[in-house]
């Protein structure tokens, strides 16, 4: 199943295309909200970010930010209705295109996540995790080729990265190339600095509510 309305559409055609916010009438609808769905101590702060959005119907900010909870709180088709509605209203904002393809990539529909993460890119074409998020996305709908070239350019720019050589040495026997093609000289790892959903909204600049208690483990 599809989730919201066409991707293609929201990417290359009419106001997100030219940069401007789509009209409010024509952004997908909010999702239903049942706040007894979540854990007891995050109810309030999901309530108060669904209120705001409803309120604040033009407010990409807003929009994502539910969509956040409710990709961090595994209501992945929500989210992915939030995450359009935040792009539509902010076309140029990196972060929601990032979170809508990463969601679309963590539950496994790869074809659809290509394309916003191509977006997103676009945007930021030299925010890592993105890069290494699309190069998965092709590498599992058999972009084989592309996904090699990601690799092989991050890995000569950033010789020392750990997710660069873990993901070469995943990749290159598939491709062919099981020893990297340049010599590696050891020396400090690099890591990511935090990205996570759980980060971003444990920064939020609109006070202490919006901090993120812990998930209790299933």
């Amino acid at each position: 199943m599809r989730w919201g309305i066409s991707i293609l559409a929201l990417i290359s055609l009419g106001p997100c295309h030219a940069g401007m916010a789509a009209p409010v009438s024509r952004l997908p609808p909010l999702p239903q909200l049942n706040v007894q769905e979540f854990p007891f101590e995050t109810q309030k702060q999901v309530q108060e970010a669904y209120d705001s959005a409803r309120r604040h119907p033009d407010d990409a900010a807003a929009a994502g930010k539910l969509g956040m909870l409710f990709d961090l709180y595994d209501r992945p088709e929500a989210a992915v209705l939030c995450y359009q509605r935040a792009h539509q209203q902010a076309p140029q904002a990196f972060r929601w295109l990032y979170f809508w393809g990463s969601l679309l990539l963590k539950s496994k529909k790869r074809q659809e996540a290509v394309p916003i993460l191509r977006a997103g890119l676009r945007l930021r074409p030299d925010y890592l995790p993105a890069e290494f998020k699309l190069a998965e996305a092709l590498i599992e709908t058999a972009q084989v080729e592309e996904a090699g070239s990601i690799y092989d350019a991050l890995l000569k720019k950033y010789p020392q990265s750990a997710e660069a050589i873990t993901a070469w040495a995943e990749y290159g026997p598939r491709r062919g190339t099981p020893q990297m093609p340049w010599t590696f000289t050891p020396g400090p790892a690099s890591f990511f600095p935090p990205t996570g959903l759980r980060t971003m909204l444990w920064h939020w600049p609109i006070g202490s509510s919006a901090r993120v208690p812990r998930r209790r483990s299933k």
